[in-house]
């Protein structure tokens, strides 16, 4: 049960992701460019030299500690473009946000509770299947914007370094300037902002990358990146 609350999943998550990118270094196997996924980046950011071992995990403990300050709030799956859902979110601008776009149509929204809800009843009427994710915070969305200064706050006291392989932004869905991940600001935004996961996949794939990992508890990512890239191949380290 204490893996469920937001103050203990967080640094979870990215204690395992950076344990296993750890393992598959032990094995010889080094990455040549990385990708996270919402807190996932912080991971990433290990992988790729911007942040040491000790840094990522207390960072991910204090976001995980200023996340579960905030309201509950819910998250959903919808198997749904971003125009298609777009009217729905702007019925509850301050409430309600597309938290990550994950694919093509593969979309997460993210918000208050009564938001949430009836931007479900909402989709149902127009046949667009809906999951919940089982939240209790409303990551990735205007709640979020209370707890960003002291979140800013958090990365600036750390010391980030320059990467030393190419790390694509789950925020932009682009390869950046790398000075851009030394920027706590960045970090802030990258709380708040939309995960672009599926576009950081595309631009990947547009580099040539066609072999992935994925690190973490689960497999999600690498059945989102083989829907999007069939050609791809991809290995999950834990199920």
């Amino acid at each position: 049960a204490d893996l469920a609350r937001t103050e203990c999943a967080q640094p979870a998550i990215v204690a395992v992701e950076c344990a296993l990118a750890e393992l598959w270094r032990s094995w010889g196997i080094e990455p040549a460019a990385a990708i996270g996924h919402s807190i996932g980046a912080l991971a990433a950011a290990f992988a790729a030299g911007v942040l040491s071992l000790e840094d990522a995990v207390t960072l991910a403990a204090e976001r995980g500690r200023l996340m579960a300050s905030l309201p509950p709030g819910e998250m959903v799956r919808v198997r749904a473009t971003e125009e298609e859902v777009a009217d729905v979110v702007r019925a509850f601008p301050e409430e309600l946000a597309i938290a990550a776009v994950n694919g093509p149509a593969e979309l997460v929204l993210s918000g208050s509770p009564r938001a949430v809800r009836a931007a479900i009843e909402t989709l149902e009427t127009r046949s667009l299947r809906t999951r919940s994710l089982g939240a209790t915070r409303a990551f990735h969305s205007p709640i979020v914007g209370p707890i960003l200064p002291a979140l800013e706050e958090a990365v600036a006291a750390r010391r980030l370094s320059a990467p030393r392989i190419e790390l694509a932004s789950d925020l932009t869905g682009r390869f950046e300037d790398p000075d851009l991940f030394l920027d706590p600001a960045y970090w802030s935004r990258h709380a708040r902002g939309t995960v672009r996961f599926g576009d950081g996949l595309a631009a990947l794939h547009g580099r040539g990358y066609r072999h992935f990992v994925e690190v973490g508890p689960e497999a999600a990512r690498s059945a989102l990146g083989k829907g999007a890239f069939p050609e791809s191949t991809w290995i999950a380290t834990l199920r």
